[in-house]
């Protein structure tokens, strides 16, 4: 089942000296237009190489817990979204908190996702925390933690 995780980026070409509100708020709409296109690639060029993320899904043997580097995460998503016909995704409830020193922020927010593969429609609801770090004046995704409950509808 896809997770889909959604990263932050600037999305500008000068480089940041501070994360912003407005930064991630940009990002966050940047990466839902490239969600609605199937389109990782958005996300995937703003993950740190030692991003570590993990997430928490049910699975055929009950819950799973499954864990990814960048690269191993970046395999996954694409071959996912490969083989779906048809993949609808849409964010609520984003809280953006940024650090004192503004060289951090974490994101949290829900997912919901509807996923038409060969063998089914699911709909999958994933709540998600997200951790960004500024490197070389680019927004880059540290740590995700994310919690999924999938469904199949048809």
């Amino acid at each position: 089942m896809l997770v889909w995780v959604v990263a932050l980026t600037l999305g500008c070409e000068r480089q940041a000296k501070v994360i912003t509100v407005q930064q991630v708020e940009k990002f966050l709409k940047a990466v839902d237009a490239a969600s609605a296109k199937k389109d990782p690639q958005v996300l995937l060029d703003h993950m740190a190489p030692d991003a570590l993320i993990t997430v928490k899904m049910n699975g055929p043997n009950g819950r799973q817990i499954l864990r990814f580097n960048g690269k191993d995460y970046e395999a996954r998503v694409k071959a996912e979204l490969a083989a779906l016909k048809d993949y609808k995704y849409q964010r609520s409830d984003t809280r953006i908190e940024i650090s004192q020193d503004q060289q951090q922020a974490r994101v949290s927010m829900k997912i919901l996702e509807l996923l038409t593969a060969p063998n089914g429609t699911y709909r999958a609801e994933t709540t998600q925390s997200t951790i960004y770090v500024l490197r070389d004046g680019k927004l880059m995704i540290q740590k995700v933690d994310s919690e999924s409950t999938a469904s199949r509808v048809k």
